[in-house]
């Protein structure tokens, strides 16, 4: 299918808030998104209309769903996922899952204008720590990381110890303060930027990755928790 054709239902909802979007050949043609960290399952399909909506698409052009698949919330992932698939199903069309942390990097990509610096993309576990993961341009260079701050310093140093590079970029969660901590302990930043991932971003990398040949089965909507859900009191909590 020609690019310029296509048109993905981008869904994200594994971060603090929940966003969907719709991209085509020309980019983002909308998006709409809601903070709320609770919920999202109670308003997606809502917000898939009003977006629908705005951009006067009728659900018949959608080529392709995509969503992330974390890591993050557990819930947030669960609803994201089901909500895609649901589409998928009621649509025929078929639908990709990409990682949050991974559409976090490649959103950097743009704004790096060294070779041979890497992107570290950051999101929030809601327990105290932070998932992380290196990224050489769009290559991962790292497993996904569960990081505290009190180690951050040696843990990517340990993962860059072979992997010569000049400068990183960090991209997320409490990306002003990893970076502090990360150039206090001698490691070279070159910018930061905490904005959360979200359904552009998604829909971006999957629209690029499709229209550089890849297909849906390269990317299935495989969750990736990487942490056990929180249940009752401790949910409420966070």
């Amino acid at each position: 299918m020609s690019s310029g054709y296509m048109k993905v239902l981008s869904i994200e909802a594994s971060g603090a808030s929940a966003s969907v979007a719709l991209i085509g050949a020309s980019g983002v043609l909308a998006m709409i998104s809601r903070t709320d960290r609770h919920g999202h399952a109670a308003w997606i399909t809502d917000m898939v209309d009003d977006l629908m909506q705005q951009t006067e698409t009728a659900f018949d052009a959608i080529t392709h769903i995509a969503a992330g698949v974390g890591p993050g919330s557990f819930t947030g992932i669960r609803v994201g996922l089901a909500a895609a698939q649901g589409y998928g199903i009621a649509l025929d069309r078929p639908v990709l899952g990409l990682s949050s942390l991974e559409a976090l990097g490649w959103s950097m990509l743009p704004s790096m204008d060294d070779h041979n610096s890497q992107v570290l993309a950051l999101t929030d576990t809601r327990r105290g720590h932070i998932f992380g993961q290196c990224f050489d341009h769009d290559k991962a260079i790292s497993d996904v990381i569960d990081l505290d701050m009190g180690g951050l310093a040696a843990s990517i140093v340990s993962y860059h110890a072979e992997v010569p590079f000049t400068g990183l970029y960090i991209k997320g969660y409490c990306a002003d303060e990893v970076a502090k901590h990360l150039s206090q302990a001698a490691l070279p930043v070159m910018a930061s930027d905490e904005g959360d991932v979200d359904a552009s971003m998604i829909g971006n990398m999957a629209f690029s990755r499709l229209a550089a040949g890849m297909t849906a089965a390269d990317y299935p909507p495989t969750p990736r928790y990487h942490s056990a859900p929180l249940l009752g009191a401790a949910k409420k909590d966070r």
